[in-house]
């Protein structure tokens, strides 16, 4: 199943819609490295243009080992996710 969920990921138009979110896991080149690394340079850039720069950062704990069946499963069906993937 993970490699099945694995190939749907890695669908061209699916890692542009999650690049242009600014999402870093699951695509070949994103890390923490360098999701931080995209902070800071469009903090920079505000910072050098006389802009403010605010960051919010929230780690839920053990959001996918207590998230229920259920909120994953209508998350995939609002993100077209297919059935098949689903199961």
């Amino acid at each position: 199943m993970e490699r099945i969920v694995q190939w749907f990921i890695s669908t061209p138009e699916l890692i542009n819609t999650l690049r242009e979110c600014r999402q870093f896991a699951f695509i070949k080149g994103g890390s923490t490295e360098a999701a931080l690394h995209n902070i800071v340079v469009r903090a920079e850039r505000a910072l050098q243009t006389g802009n403010d720069a605010v960051l919010t950062i929230l780690d839920i704990e053990g959001a996918f080992s207590h998230a229920p069946f259920a909120s994953m499963h209508n998350a995939m069906v609002s993100l077209n996710v297919s059935h098949i993937c689903r199961r």
